[in-house]
């Protein structure tokens, strides 16, 4: 029994999982250097602008005031964004790359790739810019609908923008816009339900 748990422990941990590892880690590079050689000219060039305008959360404040001017709704939208995109940025930042710590793209995946803005020291896993625009937009769009065509293909942009500026690979991005998403709409229902509370309690 011990010898057979000795192999099982030995042929998996030792063997079968870092070889796991280095295959996911090859066919996501070639999914990167895909993603950033396929897309058009003009998705690649729009993206990008939105990957610059959401550094520091300014694209999404600015959204929020926008929103803000379109009645009760349009506000509650922008609060519900805001306070779903500092928990998202929060989170992954936060907990989230501390305990994955993984490398950003390097080496051999970057030739003949250029690589955008400044490389950040962070892990690389998860996109924290791809789940505070996610948390942002699922936030919003379930606080105010008529929002959600125009915040949910922006907070794409922003993670396809991660993606070409070679800053992330595309399990990093998908793992971010999961995390945004969860988040966003966890925002919105405890929002709703402590708006739902204090009515019951007037």
């Amino acid at each position: 029994m011990s010898t057979a748990a000795g192999w099982l422990g030995r042929s998996w941990l030792d063997e079968d999982l870092p070889v796991l590892r280095r295959s996911i880690t090859l066919a996501e590079r070639f999914a990167l250097r895909r993603v950033v050689r396929r897309l058009p000219p003009p998705v690649g060039t729009a993206v990008t602008a939105l990957g610059q305008a959401s550094r520091g959360g300014a694209l999404w404040l600015a959204v929020a005031g926008v929103l803000s001017l379109l009645g009760r709704r349009g506000r509650r939208g922008a609060g519900g964004g805001l306070l779903a995109f500092v928990l998202a940025s929060a989170v992954a930042n936060g907990p989230a790359k501390w305990i994955v710590r993984r490398p950003r793209p390097g080496g051999a995946v970057l030739l003949g790739l250029r690589r955008r803005g400044q490389a950040p020291g962070t892990s690389s896993f998860p996109s924290s810019h791809t789940a505070s625009a996610v948390a942002f937009a699922v936030a919003a769009s379930i606080e105010f609908p008529p929002a959600a065509p125009f915040l949910l293909p922006a907070a794409l942009g922003v993670a396809l923008a991660r993606l070409r500026a070679v800053r992330h690979y595309p399990t990093d991005v998908l793992a971010g816009a999961l995390l945004g998403a969860v988040l966003g709409a966890a925002t919105a229902s405890l929002l709703r339900r402590w708006r739902g509370r204090e009515r019951a309690d007037r």
